[in-house]
């Protein structure tokens, strides 16, 4: 199975950044979305994706964004 992980801002949720996550065989997936804007707040969700189609999506999460490192 693989996994979707998005993100869309509280304020544009049509807005969604998803990105793809490989399955890792130990158990534990793990992945990045970048491009999100600092300090704006988003929800982040994950969805597992298979032959027979899509998984229900996780429970909304509300984070919001650092400054960036630069």
């Amino acid at each position: 199975k693989k996994k979707y992980a998005l993100a869309w801002p509280v304020d544009a949720p049509g807005s969604v950044t998803v990105v793809t996550i490989a399955p890792d065989f130990h158990g534990v997936h793990s992945g990045c979305i970048t491009n999100l804007k600092k300090y704006t707040t988003y929800y982040t969700s994950v969805l597992c994706f298979t032959t027979p189609g899509d998984g229900p999506r996780s429970a909304p999460q509300l984070l919001r964004t650092l400054e960036d490192s630069e």
